[in-house]
């Protein structure tokens, strides 16, 4: 049987979780990603969040048939040119991944 959850990007550090929920029929997972600015996700106290991780955390997951769908909230973030840019490098790699931005 296959399943959808919600977890944390920092839970997603272990790989043992990862090959657990791989294993157990996880096919989807949803994650609040928020940011890529650690500034905007300080001031939201969400520092828990490591922009850095991300796409450590999206490739372990790929390497596993593991879907992402991962949440960036624009809202959070002061719209630089800068920052739309690095969101499309961030997100726009071609893992099996669903990224969706609200505003």
């Amino acid at each position: 049987m296959n399943w959808v959850a919600q977890i944390s990007a920092n839970l997603l550090r272990d790989e043992e979780l990862v090959d657990l929920i791989a294993a157990s029929g996880g096919k989807w997972v949803f994650i609040g990603m928020e940011s890529i600015d650690p500034a905007n996700l300080a001031a939201v106290k969400k520092g828990f969040n490591k922009p850095g991780e991300y796409a450590v955390v999206l490739e372990r997951l790929a390497q596993r048939n593991v879907f992402a769908i991962h949440r960036s909230s624009l809202a959070w973030t002061t719209i630089r040119p800068e920052l739309r840019n690095a969101l499309s490098a961030k997100f726009g790699h071609g893992r099996p991944a669903c990224p969706f931005l609200d505003c």
